[in-house]
């Protein structure tokens, strides 16, 4: 039997997509709970740390910006971590972030699998097959994660493109090469990288609701030597989805301990993976997101 087990990589309250930074230093905290579908996932995330504005400007491109450090615990049924975080947002439409975890599966709920291949089969049959056979075990590691969020908003609407390059380096089983990351739905080598892009066209209502469209992209570099043969084929190359994003904020009150309750709901369908578009999944099954978020402020310093 598999476990519920997720990470939404990026998933900033929509809503705020355009909001600017306090015009001092604070301690602020955000909270997100999500439950996935296709594959199966759930998971807490709670992020906290510092925040301080890097500079006055009082133009549209430069004023929202900042410098966080802080620790993002992350928690699922069948593993944890805890990453130091790193975001520059030097530009009210960029920023760039670094986090670096250390954690582990715990050996249960089917995880971890770890493959002799980087092109093994590891579909939801196979895993399931090996979970029931045993072959999971417990292990730790560590995952570099690098990425930059490109963002805009005029008028009502709102674009932005969140790319991340990922490194997993974990205490795989003899002989193995590569794991699969539950997070990204994908078979990446040990101490290789992947990238992942999530890519959003939005409209942003005065009333809370932000409706639009998410494009998912996902490649793992595999490596000749990561592979089964020479000149195999790397089906973790070029995976794609695509559908509607929804978010709904209740309140927002700038400054307070508990602000910008949102409920999250994307429904997107799989336009590329070697195993949910019909080899084992049917395409017409969705990836499912239902996830609740929250923020809030712990201490704020004087406002000059």
């Amino acid at each position: 039997m598999r476990a519920p087990v997720l990470l939404i990589p990026l998933f900033a309250a929509a809503a705020s997509i355009a909001e600017a930074a306090e015009p001092d230093g604070r301690f602020i905290y955000s909270n997100l709970t999500v439950a996935r579908l296709n594959p199966l996932g759930l998971l807490e995330l709670l992020e906290g740390g510092y925040q301080l504005r890097l500079y006055e400007s009082e133009s549209a491109v430069l004023k929202d910006n900042f410098v966080f450090f802080g620790l993002r615990p992350m928690f699922t049924p069948a593993w944890a971590r805890v990453a130091g975080v790193l975001k520059i947002q030097p530009l009210s439409v960029l920023q760039l972030y670094a986090e670096y975890s250390a954690g582990g599966a715990f050996g249960t709920f089917g995880l971890m699998q770890s493959f002799t291949s980087a092109d093994a089969d590891y579909s939801d049959t196979i895993r399931r097959d090996l979970a029931d056979a045993g072959t999971n075990y417990a292990a730790t590691g560590t995952q570099i994660e690098l990425g930059a969020l490109l963002q805009a908003k005029v008028g009502p609407i709102a674009a932005r493109s969140n790319a991340r390059f990922i490194r997993p380096d974990h205490d795989l089983r003899a002989g193995d090469v590569a794991l699969y990351d539950v997070v990204y739905d994908a078979l990446i080598p040990n101490r290789g990288w992947a990238l992942n892009q999530d890519t959003d066209l939005l409209w942003v209502s005065d009333f809370g609701l932000v409706a639009g469209a998410r494009w998912t992209f996902t490649h793992v570099f595999a490596r000749p030597a990561d592979l089964s043969s020479p000149g195999a084929a790397n089906p973790n190359a070029n995976l794609h989805r695509v559908g509607p994003f929804l978010a709904y904020t209740f309140y927002k009150e700038p400054g307070a301990r508990f602000d910008e309750p949102t409920v999250i709901l994307i429904g997107n369908w799989w336009l590329k993976h070697p195993f949910r578009t019909g080899a084992d999944v049917s395409q017409a099954v969705p990836y499912f997101v239902l996830g609740f978020r929250f923020t809030g402020e712990l201490w704020r310093s004087a406002v000059e």
